[in-house]
């Protein structure tokens, strides 16, 4: 049984990636006639199940955590927090595999030397770790892992190509949120900015400080409404 739930959920994934059609388990199950009715109203999803198959397996908790995100989208805050929760389960992985690279580099460097202290130093200085075991800060981690998934160049076509998008980041309305522009025009740089854009809105979600209130990112307020635009990009 367990077994079959798990493949219904990868399933249901690569549907949602592929046809924007989510569908999940629901907790109380709906009479026939009920479900019929649901369905009759929607209309018959433009779906090619050929392109459907379980080549490969997700990881279990990100999964959980991205289908959580989606039965959750009448709440950008929930949905948000979700999403970067996803992301946040990479950052030791991609922040292992670029420490793993600079060491590689550093022992292929041929005036590296094994018996010299100061060559030593420099590598383990590299695979230097903070007191949580990881490389680097939440900020930094974010942005390797960004780095890691996506490309400058498919994030400014993404947003390009949705006019709502566009349209929001030139905007006043996106400072309201986070005070970290995205440019448009900038392929390398647009990395930097969205993952300090990302970590800012996470910050202003969870914090709770008196101190920080001003700036909080709250339900049922108009920077919710805003928050939408930001949970698209997180999707992607």
């Amino acid at each position: 049984m367990l077994t079959a739930l798990l493949l219904f959920r990868e399933l249901s994934y690569q549907m949602d990636i592929l046809y924007d059609f989510p569908i999940s388990l629901c907790p109380r199950r709906e009479s026939r006639i009920e479900r019929h009715r649901k369905a009759m109203l929607r209309g018959k999803p433009d779906i090619d199940f050929r392109k459907l198959n379980l080549e490969y397996e997700y990881d279990k908790i990100p999964m959980s955590l991205y289908w959580f995100a989606q039965n959750n989208s009448t709440s950008p805050i929930f949905m948000y927090f979700a999403l970067y929760q996803v992301l946040e389960y990479y950052y030791p992985i991609y922040s292992a595999i670029q420490v793993k690279s600079k060491v590689q580099n550093i022992i292929k460097d041929p005036a590296f030397n094994v018996n010299k202290d100061a060559d030593i130093v420099r590598m383990l200085t590299v695979m230097k770790t903070n007191k949580a075991g990881d490389f680097g800060d939440e900020r930094e981690q974010l942005s390797t892992t960004l780095r890691h998934i996506v490309s400058g160049d498919d994030v400014l076509n993404y947003i390009k190509e949705r006019d709502f998008l566009n349209t929001y980041y030139q905007s006043k309305e996106s400072q309201k949120l986070s005070n970290q522009k995205l440019r448009l025009n900038d392929n390398i740089g647009i990395i930097d900015d969205l993952s300090e854009r990302i970590y800012d809105i996470r910050c202003r979600i969870v914090h709770n400080k008196a101190s920080e209130i001003n700036s909080k990112i709250l339900p049922m307020t108009k920077n919710e409404t805003y928050l939408v635009n930001d949970v698209e990009i997180l999707k992607f």
